[in-house]
Order: structure tokens, then sequence, then C-alpha cells
């Protein structure tokens, strides 16, 4: 992860955060509980789940929202 910031926003590694977010979705799936935390704020990651889709998203409203969507 890059700390450097850009108009005052943390620059991510777009690939280590989503790393980040399929650890913690295998995470839910096996345990039902993450420990993992948000790369951008450092909230708790939570899963919330749609039947037939998912969203990992962080305590922080307007910070990271990640859909996955199912058949």
């Amino acid at each position: 992860m890059d700390i450097n910031t850009n108009d005052g926003l943390p620059v991510i590694d777009e690939k280590a955060e989503m790393e980040n977010v399929d650890k913690a979705a295998e995470d839910y799936l096996e345990k039902g509980t993450t420990d993992r935390c948000c790369l951008r704020c450092g909230t708790k990651l939570i899963l919330d789940d749609y039947g037939s889709g998912y969203v990992i998203r962080c305590e922080t409203k307007d910070c990271l929202y990640v859909t996955f969507r199912g058949i």
C-alpha cells in the first residue's frame, strides 16, 4: 500500500485492496466473520448478503463498497 496522498486522499494499491476484499469474503464464507480492515480508512469490513450476491463494505459511509453478483 502506498501511503502518499493525493488532494488529501490516500493513494491505494488497487490490487492489494481487492486481495484484502477477497480475503474478507473468504473469511465470511468460512467463519461467518472477518478481522480484515479497510485499507482506505482502517475500519472493519462488513459483508451484506443478498442471496445471489453480496457486498463487502467498510463501516465508514461513502468509503469502500464492492458488489459481487451471483447468477
